[in-house]
Formats: structure tokens, sequence, C-alpha cells
């Protein structure tokens, strides 16, 4: 068997494991256990990625989200990849077309182009500074694409302006945005594309008083003075069974006797190191309560109060079921409690 194990001396393995190849079979070995194939390689002690390299056969590092493990963490530097690349680069690519050799229009020297790039422009430049030097010369005057230009004058200062022919067909000329933005204030409202005829007038919800709005708001039910009408209303109108998170009256019921002893809710947070155990906290306040997973105040046990800050809390009250089931599986997990 020994005879027929052939270990790769090109890779770099850790003490007491290397990879090593029977018969075209890779496997990880440990010397002082003997070589294990199979399902047995599940009971020996591995790398952080039990498969070898899918490519040259290393001690993988990282894992692809395909499922292959690779030596590298791109797929490019692994040696056996490289040599795949080479042989399909260049010349040796499928879709390789042989570049074409063209001279400068400016200096005349030779430069070799691909098929695209010649078929994309009739005049060819070696760099930047010849195609200017070219357009200096040969496209100015007469030869330029602006030379043929209209002229225009200002609607708001009366100004002469020259403009390339495909803008003579706007309404409108301006010398600059100024003009425009000075033209604009002294134009009706009604000329305006959002004109929709202006504030409607509507009465307070609270008050009666007459209050001015944009036709855009006038769908809204209720329309108030200022805050102090919207806050009172709110008060005689959005209170109690009114509200839409009533919850029966449970806020006013008491907590467990237990609760009122500060030692029992410390021990709470000293069990979950004075942290807000939500993933998604934002940290904001630093104050931090327990709350109660499945929000019966008078249940009190451990398992089901859980430290989070203030903020936390709050937001807690809405989408309950979420919350609980959340909060439950960070106690099941951390704790081992089962709900």
């Amino acid at each position: 068997m020994l005879d027929r194990l052939t270990i790769n001396p090109n890779l770099n393995n850790p003490e007491n494991l290397h990879i090593a190849k029977y018969e075209g079979i890779i496997v990880n070995a440990i010397c002082s256990q003997g070589f294990l194939f199979g399902n047995n390689m599940d009971k020996i002690r591995r790398t952080k990625y039990p498969q070898p390299c899918f490519y040259c056969g290393g001690i993988a590092v990282h894992k692809f989200k395909n499922g292959k493990y690779c030596c590298e963490k791109i797929v490019s530097k692994c040696p056996a990849k490289k040599d795949e690349l080479k042989k399909k680069a260049g010349k040796y690519h499928p879709l390789y077309k042989e570049r074409i050799i063209v001279f400068c229009n400016y200096c005349g020297k030779i430069k070799e182009i691909s098929s695209w790039e010649y078929n994309c422009s009739k005049n060819h430049f070696c760099n930047k500074k010849c195609c200017g030097k070219w357009k200096s010369e040969n496209l100015v005057g007469e030869n330029s694409h602006r030379y043929k230009q209209i002229t225009v004058f200002c609607d708001y200062c009366g100004k002469s302006k020259t403009i390339p022919p495909c803008r003579q067909y706007k309404k409108y000329h301006f010398c600059n945005l100024k003009c425009m933005s000075k033209w604009q204030i002294k134009q009706p409202k009604e000329k305006h594309n959002n004109w929709q005829g202006g504030q409607i007038i509507v009465n307070c919800t609270w008050c009666n008083k007459p209050k001015k709005i944009r036709p855009c708001l006038e769908h809204r039910g209720n329309h108030f003075c200022n805050q102090k009408c919207m806050g009172e209303w709110r008060s005689e109108n959005l209170s109690d069974m009114n509200h839409y998170n009533w919850q029966g009256g449970i806020s006013a019921e008491p907590y467990c006797g237990i609760w009122l002893d500060k030692d029992y809710r410390q021990s709470i947070e000293d069990r979950d190191n004075n942290e807000c155990q939500n993933p998604d906290c934002w940290k904001t306040p630093s104050k931090l309560i327990g709350h109660h997973i499945d929000y019966d105040k008078k249940n009190c046990h451990p398992w089901n109060v859980i430290t989070i800050c203030v903020s936390c809390n709050s937001r807690a009250n809405y989408k309950r079921e979420y919350w609980q089931k959340l909060y439950q599986n960070i106690m099941t997990e951390k704790y081992g409690y089962q709900y």
C-alpha cells in the first residue's frame, strides 16, 4: 500500500498532517493514526476545510459559492488554474483575431489595433497628443462640426447668442441660467407645468379655523392649524380603545412580585453580560432593561426575561410575533431554554 502512495512535495503541509495520493485518490493522513479512507475521514483532525484544492490538490484555504475548495482566495492565483488560463489567453483564445497594422494620421508611426477599433473610426493615432494636434489643424473653421451656427436672441435680456442648428427648435433661448431663472420668476403661475389651480382653503379639524393647503394634500382626512391643535385632537380621539395599538389596557397591569427586587433584575443583566442581546441593536441609548419575551408581565421567570436597551424595547412593541421568535431563538442558543 505504501509503495503505491505518493506524497505531493510541493505542498506546505502542517505538522503531523499531509495530503497524499493513493492510486489517484486524494486523502488526508495523520502519521500517528495511519491512513483513513472514505467515511473515516470525519474522525481525524483536519484543517479549516477538509477537502483539498479542486484544481491542484493542495491544502484548501477558501471555499467558493459553487462549493469548490481552492488553495487561494482568487482562482486565477492557483498554480494549476494559471496553466489553464495561459493556454486560453492571447492567440490561444477561441475568439482571438489578429490585430491590424495602421499608420498614425499625424506622425505616421506604425500601430497595432484590433479589428473593432479599426471599424469604429476612419482616423487612427498613436496617443491623445497626436489626436489633439491633428484636430487643431484639420477640424477648425469651416471643417468644424460647430462652424455653421445660428444666431438667436435671449428671451429675457435680448442679447444675441450663437447656437448649433439642432437647438433652434426650442421655444425659448437664454444667455445663461441667471437669465432663465429671472424669466421664470416673472411668468404667471398658470404657465407652470405642475400648476393645479393654487392653494385650497380648508377648516381645521380641531378649532375650525380656515387654513390654506396645497391641492395634493386635500385627500387627507384631517387638517390642523399647528402642532397644538393636532395634539389636543389626538388626545381626545386617539386614546384608549380608539388607538390603533390598543392592547386591552395591559400597560396598567402590575408586574409580578419578584420583579420589584433590584437584585433579581441585576442578576438578569449580569447573566447577559450587561449588553443588549438584540443583534440588530442601533446602540443609541446606554440604558438597559429587562424585556418579557412573551409580553406577560406576570411571567418573570429567567427564561422569559432578556436584557435589551430602551430603544430595542420600544421597537418590540410592533411586530410582536417576530420579536418573540427572535428572542426565544437567542435564549435557546445561549442558555439552552426550550419554548
